[in-house]
């Protein structure tokens, strides 16, 4: 083992709405994200700011939500 990469597991339905200030928080919300409004609540955050954007574009991209779906 090497102390390079690092492995977190998260049940998504146990994770909380109230932030623990960590950044596994944040992708956890990102991942539970629903809403608009909680995108762009997460979209302040400047490490998740690609990833919602990158979230958004799925639907307009219709290759890359068919690769998305697969």
């Amino acid at each position: 083992m090497t102390d390079l990469t690092e492995t977190i597991a998260i049940e998504l339905p146990k994770a909380k709405a109230l932030s623990d200030g960590t950044e596994v928080w944040s992708w956890a919300m990102l991942f539970k994200a629903v809403t608009e409004e909680e995108l762009k609540m997460l979209e302040a955050n400047p490490v998740l700011m690609h990833a919602v954007e990158t979230i958004r574009h799925f639907p307009k991209c219709k290759e890359a939500w068919l690769e998305f779906e697969a």
